[in-house]
């Protein structure tokens, strides 16, 4: 059973998957472990989606290079274990897994949602790449560029769970808990 919640941890795994449009076949899955706030290994792998009509296969033929999901179950469950995973819009990610059958039983935390909170004034349409953007000057080590690629996305979402972590969300909590004692409710 997952747990979904705000919590500040150093030692977590984050998750990002990429998936065909269409039928929502995870082609490409990226876990980045990360221990005291440093990332410590990754597990990245495409993936052929396995179709078996000969119409969607001929559009991923050059995917059948690449091991199933199936192929890779006990390496993600191994390489997850009981750490809590951190995503960006991680449900998504979540959900697409257990479709294919691998379901976790940990502690989740959504980076987006908070983010979302925060910025839903200041950035038209929070996606990754905005919200990163708009962040760059105080959280990043380093650029990012192709947000199409899960390691990518998975460095990005690292760097905005660490700078909730240590700048923008404590004045976050701080205003909200100040709304909520002066009677805001929807806070």
């Amino acid at each position: 059973m997952l747990n979904y919640k705000w919590k500040t941890t150093s030692d977590y795994v984050l998750i990002d998957v990429n998936c065909t449009k269409l039928h929502g076949r995870i082609i490409e899955i990226c876990c980045v472990k990360v221990k005291n706030d440093e990332i410590s290994d990754t597990l990245h792998s495409f993936i052929n989606p396995n179709f078996q009509k000969s119409k969607e296969k001929e559009n991923w033929l050059e995917y059948e290079q690449y091991p199933t999901i199936d192929d890779l179950k006990q390496q993600i469950y191994d390489f997850v274990g009981k750490n809590t995973i951190v995503g960006w819009c991680v449900d998504y990610d979540i959900q697409r897994l257990s479709v294919e059958g691998i379901v976790f039983d940990t502690t989740v935390v959504d980076v987006f949602e908070p983010w979302h909170r925060y910025l839903h004034n200041e950035v038209p349409y929070c996606s990754l790449r905005n919200v990163y953007e708009w962040n760059y000057e105080s959280c990043s080590k380093f650029r990012i560029y192709d947000f199409d690629k899960t390691y990518d996305k998975c460095l990005a979402t690292k760097q905005l769970y660490d700078s909730q972590k240590h700048y923008n969300m404590v004045k976050y909590q701080r205003k909200l808990e100040t709304m909520r004692r002066n009677g805001y409710k929807n806070v």
